[in-house]
Parts: structure tokens; C-alpha cells; sequence
């Protein structure tokens, strides 16, 4: 799916795998072509977010490669679904703002776990969805 271009992800991602391990670095570098950089429609949509989200927007300042607004942006940017191994956890205060919370807030349908947001149409372009419904979605198991 890489390959195809059907997954891309930000730039800011090579970024923030790249702090984790080396041998993430192989695999980004093999894989360049999926990372993206940020266009008006990308800075257009982080601002969006900064003012939406203010505090979650700002909680990870001490750290320069957080993904985790550029991901939502290029989503919403680009009608796209978002793929997480993050949670759902409603309860949690702005500053801790999971992906999933910061995307079914803004509209998107998400479906992560247990978890699907109701009154939201399953068909919205902009979604967020965790690996086990894209798997499903992509039949990408063995049968």
C-alpha cells in the first residue's frame, strides 16, 4: 500500500520514528517516498487546530517532532482516514487529548477497538481507525 501511495504519512512522523530507534531509520529511508511535507491546505488546518485545540495543540512543546497535529491535519485536509494504535479515552483532560478524541471532535466517524462514533456518518471521508478495522477494511489477513 506504500508502494501504491495509498498510505502517506507526514514528514513530521519520519521525524518523530527516527528519535526511537535506529533501525526505524532503514525502513524510513526505504520508504521516503510516503513521508510528505506540509502544503498551504496542511498550515491551514494546523492553525485551525492550534485555535481549536489550544492546550492539547501546545502540551508537547518541549518536544519539536509531535506528529500528532499533522497527521490530523493531513486527514482532515485530504478527506483521508486516519490510522492509529492509540486508544479512546474520553475522559481524559484537553492537555492529554488522545488522536481518536481530537478527530471524532472535529466530526470525523472513528471506529477504534470497542468504539464507534454514533451520529456520524460510517461513509465520512475523514475518519480515524485503528489497525484491526483497517486490516478488516483491506483484507489484510491471511483467510
Amino acid at each position: 500500500m506504500i508502494k501504491e501511495g495509498s498510505i502517506i504519512a507526514p514528514i513530521e512522523v519520519r521525524k518523530e520514528l527516527l528519535k526511537t530507534t535506529n533501525e526505524l531509520e532503514y525502513w524510513c529511508n526505504n520508504h521516503e517516498r510516503m513521508f510528505i511535507p506540509p502544503n498551504n491546505d496542511i498550515i491551514l488546518e494546523l492553525s485551525f487546530l492550534e485555535e481549536k485545540f489550544l492546550i492539547w495543540y501546545h502540551s508537547k512543546d518541549d518536544s519539536k517532532d509531535w506528529a500528532d497535529p499533522y497527521l490530523i491535519a493531513y486527514a482532515k485536509a485530504y478527506d483521508a482516514v486516519l490510522v492509529t494504535q492509540e486508544g479512546w479515552y474520553p475522559d481524559r483532560k484537553e492537555k492529554n487529548y488522545s488522536i481518536p478524541i481530537v478527530c471524532s471532535k472535529l466530526g470525523a466517524y472513528c471506529h477504534i477497538g470497542q468504539y464507534s462514533t454514533k451520529n456520524v456518518n460510517r461513509t465520512a471521508s475523514f475518519q480515524c481507525i485503528d489497525f484491526i478495522e483497517l486490516i478488516k477494511r483491506e483484507s489484510l489477513y491471511e483467510s
